[in-house]
């Protein structure tokens, strides 16, 4: 069986961009199911909770797809020791072989601040997810008890849609962070290779059917549900804490893309059909928290 490879093209980083860039260098390859995949991570130095859990469903997705696919695990040994303790690797193997895992890990992991790699299948995995949002947003982002509330509910939301209305079991992922310039933030990734929104949606709203991924992000975005009550995927609570905590959303379902940030316009972009919806949100600190 002759092998097609596809290496980390986006620099260091594993994040929404290159996850873009290698769905999009797959469907522009369109590999036969003889062929099998090699996916190199070998450059990459750092992954994020949406990175992760994209990665994990695009393994699912061509596992479905008869492909036989291998992941070359990060040369970096702080990249390989994260991926370990959020339980990022033990995910891929479910749907992948493993290359480059001969390397030596740490006796004594370094305790992370997040939440590892968690699927979304009963109530009790929602309840993790938003516990462990809510413990980190307390103590390291200096959250008063409103936006705790409003925040916790959209996390919430966001990993109910999974249970409730993609029809697929989901992903989810947390991690504490800091950036250049010290301040914490913190990133969170829901997955699923489910109907997706535009599908979703038409199933209450029959004229949805008709519409572009692009229209139906949209729609979702600014509250129109696929609920008989209630916020549907609780997006449309996003752009106040987006501004509030100088936060970011990348929202994917369909060919569609759509990026919000608290500095920024919304911008729509049209990327490589993949199936169900993959979320990235993160959120700042208050600025008077040291």
């Amino acid at each position: 069986m002759s092998e097609i490879r596809f290496a980390l093209s986006s620099g260091d980083r594993f994040n929404s961009v290159a996850f873009d860039r290698l769905v999009g260098s797959l469907v522009h390859r369109a590999p036969e199911p003889e062929h099998s995949l090699i996916i190199d991570l070998g450059s990459a130095r750092f992954f994020d909770p949406y990175g992760m859990v994209c990665l994990v469903m695009l393994a699912r997705s061509l596992q479905r797809h008869q492909h036989q696919v291998a992941f070359v695990l990060p040369n970096d040994s702080d990249a390989l020791q994260f991926g370990h303790s959020m339980g990022f690797y033990d995910q891929l193997a479910l749907y992948s072989s493993l290359r480059n895992t001969g390397r030596t890990r740490s006796a004594a992991p370094v305790r992370r601040h997040g939440l590892e790699l968690t699927p979304i299948l009963a109530g009790t995995d929602i309840s993790t997810v938003v516990g462990h949002f809510l413990a980190l947003a307390r103590a390291e982002l200096g959250f008063g008890v409103g936006d705790l509330v409003d925040s916790a509910k959209m996390v919430s939301e966001l990993s109910s849609n999974v249970r409730d209305h993609s029809q697929d079991q989901g992903l989810a992922a947390a991690h504490l962070y800091r950036d250049r310039r010290g301040s914490r933030y913190i990133s969170i990734g829901v997955a699923d290779l489910g109907i997706g929104i535009r599908q979703s949606l038409s199933q209450r709203h029959p004229e949805a059917g008709q519409w572009t991924h692009e229209q139906a992000v949209a729609q979702a975005l600014a509250g129109l549900s696929s609920r008989s009550v209630g916020g549907g995927l609780g997006l449309s609570s996003t752009r106040e804490l987006v501004r509030r905590y100088q936060g970011h959303l990348a929202l994917r379902s369909g060919d569609a893309k759509l990026q919000l940030s608290a500095d920024r316009q919304p911008q729509a972009l049209r990327v490589a059909l993949f199936g169900g919806t993959q979320v990235g949100i993160s959120f700042s600190q208050m600025a008077d928290k040291g």
